[in-house]
C-alpha cells in the first residue's frame, strides 16, 4: 500500500496563483465597453425674413407668361397686319401703306357696346383690287363664285360673296377700319376690323382682322 505525501494549504495556493498566470489575456475577465449615443443633429433653423431660394432652373411661372406675352407682342408688331391672298399671290399691307390709303368714314351703331361711334377706314374693295381682284364689268360669271375669307386672331372668321364688295351690286361700303372716333381701335378689336353698315347684325363685324382671302366656292 502506497501512501502520498501531504500537501499543505499554502502549496496548494502558491500552484493555484501559477496557474491563473499562465491563462490566456482572452480569458481574463474585462469590464464591458460602453459606447456613448449622440443625438441626432437638429435641422437647420431659416433665418426670419429670409427669401426662399428656387430650385436651379425653375424660373417662376409669371416671369415666363411675361416673355411670352412680350413676344408675342413683338412678333405682331414686326409682321404686317394684313395679308390678302388671291390666286396664289401674296399682298401685305404695312401700318403705314394702310394709314396712307384714302379712308371714308362711317357712323354706325355697335351693338355689343350699345352705342354709336364714328369709324375710319380703307374700302375692301380697294384692298382687294390692290391685291389684283377685278370689279366692275370685269366681275362676271366664274367671278360671282368668288368668296372672300376673313381670317382673324381670336379665329372668329367670316365669309362675304365678293359681289358684296362692288358698288354695282349693292350700294354700302364695307369698311376694314383702323380709327374708332378719332383714335387707333382697342387691343381686344384692333388693329383692324370690319364695319358692314345695312347688315341688321353686328355678326359679321370681325375683330382683329389678320388677312383676305378670295377662293372659288364650286367646280369649273
Amino acid at each position: 500500500m502506497q501512501t502520498r505525501p501531504l500537501v499543505s494549504n499554502q502549496a496548494l495556493r502558491r500552484a493555484a496563483a501559477a496557474r491563473s498566470a499562465l491563462l490566456p489575456l482572452s480569458a481574463a475577465r474585462r469590464p464591458p465597453k460602453k459606447y456613448a449615443v449622440q443625438p441626432p443633429s437638429p435641422a437647420p433653423t431659416p433665418l426670419a425674413g429670409a427669401a426662399r431660394r428656387p430650385r436651379p432652373g425653375a424660373a417662376p411661372r409669371a416671369l415666363l407668361f411675361g416673355f411670352a406675352l412680350v413676344a408675342s407682342a413683338a412678333l405682331r408688331a414686326s409682321g404686317p397686319p394684313l395679308t390678302v391672298l388671291y390666286e396664289g399671290r401674296i399682298a401685305s399691307f404695312s401700318s403705314a401703306e394702310l394709314s396712307a390709303m384714302a379712308h371714308q368714314e362711317v357712323t354706325a351703331f355697335d351693338a355689343h357696346e350699345k352705342q354709336s361711334h364714328t369709324y375710319s377706314g380703307v374700302p375692301v374693295r380697294d384692298l382687294l383690287a390692290k391685291a389684283g381682284v377685278e370689279f366692275g364689268e370685269k366681275l362676271r360669271g366664274r367671278g360671282l363664285r368668288l368668296a372672300v375669307l376673313v381670317r382673324c386672331r381670336d379665329h372668329y372668321d367670316v365669309v362675304f360673296a365678293l359681289a358684296e364688295f362692288d358698288g354695282a351690286f349693292n350700294g354700302r361700303t364695307i369698311l376694314l377700319v383702323d380709327l374708332e372716333d378719332g383714335k387707333p381701335l382697342p387691343d381686344a378689336q384692333g388693329p383692324l376690323r370690319l364695319v358692314v353698315p345695312g347688315d341688321k347684325r353686328v355678326a359679321r363685324w370681325a375683330r382683329m382682322v389678320t388677312s383676305l382671302e378670295v377662293t372659288a366656292v364650286g367646280s369649273d
